[in-house]
């Protein structure tokens, strides 16, 4: 659910629509061709999840906040202990471009190196190997031929850094099999992008692929933004 302002002090709510069919749009999405006229098919004897408010004057109070946790269903996982939260450290946001370095940055080993390097001298747990760790966009299997994944893998178990990937929500639609790869690889999470919807389908994928990656024992961060529509 969605609030838009009716510009009278008032809000108004907005769902996206269910999609009933598809079309090709490039490596990161699809398109919607035709929408339902309306936002949802379930049965009438399920439970629906709480939708709720959480106002404060003072921020702080929203991140402390026990809400959430406290109207949710118990873990559906016997053991979860593998779940370690923690910072990354992460190249996408300065485009792999470090400065004083004695070598030359970008997506290559030598910066990894230095990620996975500097994550392990302030006890950080993880580096994202953002969009580029691959060979193209579409294939979640084969690394991009400037770097070594696996070296990288080794040299960060060997400094307590474990690597997170990231890939397109429609890459891993399209290879269902990718979590078990990459858990075999000893990769110890995913970090999924550019949903950019938030209609019934995209939020029965989050739970299809959560539960296939927790089956794998990989983490997942669903990195794409919500959109009313």
């Amino acid at each position: 659910m969605f609030l838009k302002g009716t510009g009278n002090n008032g809000l108004q709510s907005l769902f996206p629509k269910c999609p009933l069919e598809f079309g090709e749009d490039g490596d990161r999405s699809v398109k919607m061709l035709k929408e339902a006229d309306y936002i949802a098919k379930t049965s009438g004897k399920r439970n629906f999840p709480w939708r709720f408010f959480v106002i404060s004057k003072d921020d702080r109070e929203i991140v402390a906040n026990e809400m959430v946790y406290n109207l949710s269903s118990p873990c559906e996982l016997e053991d979860y202990s593998w779940v370690k939260p923690g910072q990354v450290s992460w190249e996408w946001w300065h485009d792999a471009r470090l400065f004083g370095v004695d070598f030359r940055s970008g997506y290559n080993m030598d910066s990894y190196k230095y990620y996975i390097d500097f994550a392990s001298t302030f006890g950080i747990p993880y580096i994202i190997m953002d969009e580029g760790w691959a060979k193209t966009t579409r294939d979640p299997f084969t690394p991009n031929p400037t770097i070594d994944l696996q070296e990288l893998i080794k040299y960060g178990n060997e400094r307590n850094v474990k690597i997170v990937l990231w890939l397109t929500w429609l890459t891993v639609e399209n290879h269902p099999d990718v979590f078990k790869t990459f858990a075999d690889w000893g990769i110890a999470g995913v970090k999924i992008d550019f949903m950019d919807r938030s209609d019934q389908w995209m939020v029965n994928y989050y739970k299809r692929v959560a539960k296939e990656a927790a089956k794998n024992k990989l983490f997942v961060d669903f990195h794409g933004a919500f959109k009313p529509a």
